[in-house]
C-alpha cells in the first residue's frame, strides 16, 4: 500500500491530461467547422468548451473558501455565472458563493476581476477625504496587508466590504440580516486572501 499515494497521483495527472486533450480536440473541431464557415456548430462546441473551462476555474477557486463558518453553511449553486444578471453578477465575477446562517442571515461573496470600479475603490481608499464624507464607511485592512472598503448600517442590517487583492482583483461581501460585523473576521480566518491574489496574479501573467 505505501505505492498507492504515488499511483494515485499518477492516475489524477493521467485523468487532467486526458481532460485537457479533450478539450484541445473540441477546440480544433471548432476551428476546422469555422473554416469550413459551419458557425452553427462552431459556436455550439465553443460555448461547451466554455462551459468545461468555467467549471475547472470554479472548482479551482472554490478550494480556496470554506464550506461553512460560525453557524454559516455554504448554499450549493445559489445561482450561475451567465443567468439574469444582477447588481453584483456580471461578466467580470471570476465566482460568487452564498452563505445561510441558522437565523436566515445571508452572506454573499462575489470575487471579482478587472471590473471598472476597483479603481474607483482603490482611488477612495487612497483618498482619507473622500471616506470621511461617506456615511458609516470606513477603511480597514486585512491579513495585515489587503485594505478594504467597508461599511455598515446598523438599522438596516446591512454589511458590505470590498476589500482590494490587486489592481485587477477584489472581493466583495455583502451580508443581510447580521447583527454586527464579527461575521467578517470570523469568514476570513478560513479564506486565505494571499493564495486568491498569488492565484489570479500567476493566470494573468
Amino acid at each position: 500500500m505505501k505505492y498507492f499515494p504515488f499511483i494515485f497521483a499518477f492516475f489524477l495527472s493521467s485523468l487532467l491530461f486526458a481532460d485537457s486533450n479533450l478539450i484541445n480536440l473540441k477546440l480544433d473541431q471548432a476551428k476546422m467547422e469555422i473554416r469550413n464557415k459551419n458557425y452553427f456548430k462552431s459556436i455550439i462546441l465553443l460555448n461547451t468548451i466554455l462551459t468545461e473551462l468555467n467549471e475547472k476555474q470554479q472548482a479551482q477557486l472554490s478550494s480556496f473558501f470554506p464550506e461553512a463558518f460560525s453557524n454559516y453553511t455554504l448554499k450549493k449553486n445559489p445561482y450561475h455565472l451567465g443567468d439574469d444578471l444582477t447588481q453584483t453578477q456580471s461578466l467580470q465575477v471570476l465566482s460568487t458563493k452564498q452563505f445561510i446562517s441558522s437565523n436566515d442571515e445571508t452572506v454573499d461573496v462575489n470575487l471579482v476581476f478587472d471590473d471598472p470600479s476597483i479603481k474607483e475603490f482603490i482611488r477612495i481608499i487612497e483618498t482619507p477625504s473622500l471616506v470621511s464624507n461617506l456615511e458609516n464607511t470606513q477603511v480597514v485592512t486585512f491579513a495585515n496587508k489587503y485594505k478594504g472598503l467597508e461599511k455598515y448600517f446598523d438599522i438596516e442590517k446591512y454589511y458590505e466590504c470590498n476589500i482590494i487583492l490587486n489592481n485587477q482583483t477584489l472581493l466583495n461581501i455583502v451580508a443581510n440580516g447580521v447583527e454586527d460585523r464579527s461575521f467578517i473576521n470570523e469568514f476570513l480566518e478560513q479564506v486565505n486572501l494571499e493564495k486568491i491574489d498569488k492565484f489570479i496574479s500567476l493566470k494573468n501573467q
